[in-house]
């Protein structure tokens, strides 16, 4: 009986076991697993096989498996009333309470099904669940209004609630903070009238107002009041703030004690537990926690980069010690920075990544800009939307595996990860290794439980299992590799080494792994049958399993993403992206490093029926074309010098090429042209199920130029090579017969 995976809940680096252990250290194969426990389908592709089992016993019985542990599925008992754990083999004797209800049932084939879902038993609920609770910490500084930031944000809010998409019915919870240098409260005391407001200005001492009962109160018998109030905080933003010239000048525009307002939401979570969601607009420099710029632009790029990767020296402390206390709490962190600024992510993030919850970053927070009044609100919408369970904790079982790391630095135990709210776009990776003492009969595979409580209220249990075939062939092993799946494990360790190991021997890292990887393949494909090296140089790549054809292309990209790559890449920038990463699902990582880039000129002129995807180097890319590049997170619209008049008036609304500038952007005109640019667009972020901003970028413009450099992955950048150097340095140090480098550079 083997399990297969559903490969959108849970991807291994390698899906197949050699039965000597020791032959994957040989051939440099690492082992990961990354879970996503509540992926949904992409609408791109049909994902065969992805419906969920729910398992209904009577009396609401789980059974464990007597000698590991693990979880047994009670429909798979057979007519003799047991069941093979399905990670030690041991024979287990179902309960007389789950056969009964089986036996009466008809005999039907037994259902093969590696996720399956179930009521979570008594037992292991030691508490009433957990209502869904909401609190909006909102930056309100001087600089913070004058940019409208608020403003967005408690109108983007309004309509949300409006429209019933926080989640939770008549059990949803909802409070609020504003800060400056001082800390508002809101008091709900009556319904239909607004709150009473308690400002408390000692930021050494924080404390609730003697008045708290209804600090956190029922959303849907507040709701009304909660939108007038909105309305009103909204209307009344910025009303004494004094006329300036230059409010860069004045520093009393900066005061923001986020500390002290972090603070004052535990006091009021702590016993409920609860989503909080921080706006913050400026370093958080002022009061008693306050921490001090350090981005040193002269460390940029260098070997002393690492430092910066450090929590702040002055008060870093506090944000770890408050987010690891906020995760016991069951409290979980989003963080939306807005900042023209350094803001030290590097310190902030610590709140949304030790918390499990999302970061999001916008540079430029001109509020009035288009990109932000578009993927702000959806990014907001989306952090409710994705929320699946409540007070979740995640544990991994292997009786095989021994774990390594889990990416996480605030759990304690290895396979256990304790989750404050879970969401659907969330994935966990963890590193694997065997058992030393691992029993040959014993089955390489994981079994992850997650156990939650929904929206309703219930208590669940959600069982995703994973099995791996032993394998005796060197080569099947090989190409049961997932390429994208290691480069994510890769990804994690390097993230994780940032603080202690220069960039550039991470960088250099992916390069020799990949490289020994693909060596090591050719040499056991020489061993069972020798090869001519001459005809690997015609085409390195079509020599590969289909399962290490991305590999080399990947493990390039990464060394010019701004993960990794060499230069003055801003350390928030940097940061925001490490912190982004650590909890994403592979496929989103994937698309992040390896760019797409559509040609569309033919489709927008009825020259084609479709835009098609070009190689991701500059000699793809023609003057007397449009393109649309998308990484994930944003779009960048690259237009050619000589791209015809009518393209350029029907989706920019300007006369020419050279009339297009840093204000311009893309006009819905409803021409068929602009249509047809718009549902290109509509499809992509259907199928991310997020909405990206767009910029737009001139050929020949220099300042634009780095922007998607990068993206070019497989040309040289800077000191990285380009996809040919790096494809004929694999080739070269292949352990079979040697040849000419000139021949493969032509070739």
């Amino acid at each position: 009986m083997e399990l297969k995976s559903q490969n959108q809940f849970i991807k291994s680096s390698i899906n197949a076991f050699p039965i000597n252990k020791e032959i994957l250290k040989q051939y440099k194969i690492p082992i990961g697993i990354t879970i996503n426990p509540f992926a949904e389908k992409n609408s791109q592709e049909k994902i065969e096989n992805s419906e969920i089992t729910f398992i209904n016993p009577t009396n609401n019985i789980i059974q464990q498996c007597s000698k590991c542990g693990a979880f047994l599925n009670t429909s798979l008992f057979d007519r003799n009333f047991e069941c093979e754990c399905p990670l030690c083999k041991s024979k287990n004797t179902a309960l007389k309470k789950v056969y009964i209800q089986n036996s009466i049932e008809k005999e039907k084939e037994k259902e093969e099904n590696s996720i399956y879902e179930s009521y979570l038993p008594d037992k292991f609920t030691q508490e009433k669940p957990q209502s869904p609770s909401y609190f909006f910490i909102i930056d309100c500084c001087a600089f913070s209004i004058r940019n409208s930031i608020p403003q967005l944000l408690l109108n983007t809010l309004k309509e949300l609630i409006q429209n019933d998409e926080l989640f939770g019915g008549e059990r949803a919870r909802i409070g609020f903070i504003t800060f400056d240098s001082t800390v508002h409260f809101y008091n709900f005391s009556v319904v239909g009238q607004n709150p009473e407001i308690f400002v408390v200005p000692d930021f050494f001492d924080i404390g609730l107002p003697a008045q708290k009962k209804n600090l956190l109160v029922n959303l849907h018998q507040y709701k009304d009041t909660i939108i007038s109030f909105l309305d009103s905080l909204s209307n009344n933003l910025g009303k004494n703030l004094p006329v300036l010239e230059n409010s860069l000048q004045n520093p009393n525009e900066f005061f923001s004690d986020l500390p002290s307002a972090l603070e004052a939401m535990f006091k009021i979570l702590e016993h409920s537990g609860g989503k909080a969601f921080v706006f913050q607009t400026t370093l958080p420099s002022f009061g008693k926690y306050g921490i001090t710029k350090r981005e040193k632009i002269d460390l940029l790029g260098t070997e002393n980069e690492k430092i910066l990767f450090n929590l702040n020296e002055t008060n870093g402390k506090f944000y770890e010690e408050f987010a690891n206390k906020s995760c016991i709490k069951k409290i979980s962190i989003d963080l939306f920075l807005f900042s023209t600024n350094y803001i030290d992510i590097t310190t902030l993030g610590i709140l949304s990544n030790q918390t499990k919850g999302n970061i999001h970053y916008y540079p430029n927070m001109d509020s009035k800009l288009s990109s932000i009044q578009t993927t702000f609100p959806n990014d907001l919408k989306q952090s409710f939307h994705n929320i699946v369970g409540w007070n979740c904790k995640l544990c991994v079982l292997s009786s095989y595996f021994k774990f390594v790391n889990h990416f996480s630095s605030n759990d304690t135990y290895l396979n256990l990860l304790k989750i404050p709210q879970i969401s659907s776009n969330q994935a966990f990776t963890f590193e694997l290794d065997f058992k030393p003492d691992t029993q040959e009969k014993l089955i390489p595979g994981v079994q992850v439980v997650v156990m939650y409580t929904n929206h309703e209220g219930e208590n669940m249990m959600r069982i995703i299992q994973l099995k791996f075939p032993i394998k005796t062939s060197l080569v099947e092993l090989f190409q049961s590799i997932d390429s994208e799946a290691l480069i994510n494990l890769w990804i994690h360790k390097g993230i994780k080494n940032a603080s202690l190991k220069k960039i550039s021997e991470i960088r250099d890292s992916f390069i020799t792994n990949c490289s020994k990887i693909i060596q090591n393949y050719f040499s056991v494909l020489n061993s069972i049958q020798p090869i001519e090296k001459t005809k690997i140089r015609e085409n390195l790549i079509n020599y590969l399993p289909d399962s290490l054809k991305l590999l080399p292309i990947l493990s390039l990209s990464l060394t010019k993403n701004i993960l990794f790559s060499p230069g003055r890449i801003s350390i928030d920038e940097r940061s925001f992206e490490f912190y982004k990463l650590l909890y994403s699902p592979i496929q989103q990582i994937s698309l992040f490093i390896f760019p797409q880039i559509f040609s569309l000129k033919e489709y927008l002129l009825n020259e084609a029926e479709n835009a098609y995807q070009i190689s991701n180097t500059k000699k793809s890319l023609k003057s007397d074309n449009i393109y649309i590049f998308c990484n994930g997170q944003k779009f960048v619209i690259w237009i050619g010098k000589n791209l015809s008049t009518e393209i350029i008036q029907s989706l920019f609304n300007v006369p020419n090429f050279d009339n297009i500038d840093k204000e311009t952007n893309l006009i819905d005109s409803h021409l068929e042209i602009n249509d047809k640019m718009f549902k290109i667009i509509n499809q992509i972020q259907s199928q991310l199920n997020k909405i990206l901003s767009i910029e737009i970028v001139k050929e020949g413009n220099v300042p634009q130029k780095k922007i998607i450099d990068s993206w070019l992955v497989e040309d040289r950048l800077s000191i990285t090579m380009n996809f040919q150097e790096f494809l004929y340095e694999i080739y070269q140090n292949i352990p079979i017969s040697s040849t000419t480098s000139s021949d493969f550079l032509k070739k």
